[in-house]
């Protein structure tokens, strides 16, 4: 009876294993951000090799029922550190998120690049990842540090004691 109920689990396991998604597995995560190549920075909060380059307004690490990796904004903003070694060239952002849905009020997220506004985004109207796409102008980035900072419309209580405001499971800049 033992063995079975090892064996069940054994295979559920696997089962959740091969569910999941590409991101979600260790073989496939991206390296830590000082060993990604000049050209792309991948940053996932939901890693704990990222959580250097978190700043201020960040929440805990977690997975969602559907194996994905992501960390909540526990305030209205959170920052992002990241060092460029060159003079950096235009880049696109991508950002794969979620709002703390509620039924009556879509979440707004504003994208600041070294406290330069660059573009907002509307949440669709449910729970769901989506992604979210822009262009940062060369003159917005520098050599060395910068800071990318996301600002939300509202956070409320996501069902513990922290209020929540935006899910990220991603964010990539690639470099022209």
């Amino acid at each position: 009876m033992i063995f079975s109920s090892l064996i069940r689990r054994a295979y559920v396991f696997a089962l959740l294993l091969a569910l999941l998604p590409v991101a979600g597995r260790g073989d496939a995560l991206p390296p830590p951000l000082d060993e990604q190549p000049p050209g792309e920075r991948i940053i996932l909060p939901g890693l704990l090799h990222h959580r250097d380059a978190l700043g201020f307004g960040w929440s805990r690490r977690e997975m969602s029922p559907t194996g994905v990796r992501f960390a909540w904004i526990q305030h209205l903003e959170a920052d992002v550190h990241l060092d460029l070694p060159d003079p950096p060239a235009d880049a696109t952002f991508e950002l794969r998120a979620k709002p703390l849905y509620l039924q009556y009020r879509r979440q707004v997220v504003a994208l600041y690049v070294n406290h330069r506004f660059v573009t907002e985004w509307v949440c669709a109207d449910d729970a769901a990842f989506e992604n979210f796409t822009t262009r940062i102008p060369a003159r917005y980035l520098k050599a060395g540090p910068n800071t990318i900072t996301l600002r939300m419309a509202y956070r409320k209580s996501g069902g513990d004691r922290r209020k929540l405001s935006l899910g990220v499971e991603f964010m990539r800049l690639t470099f022209d």
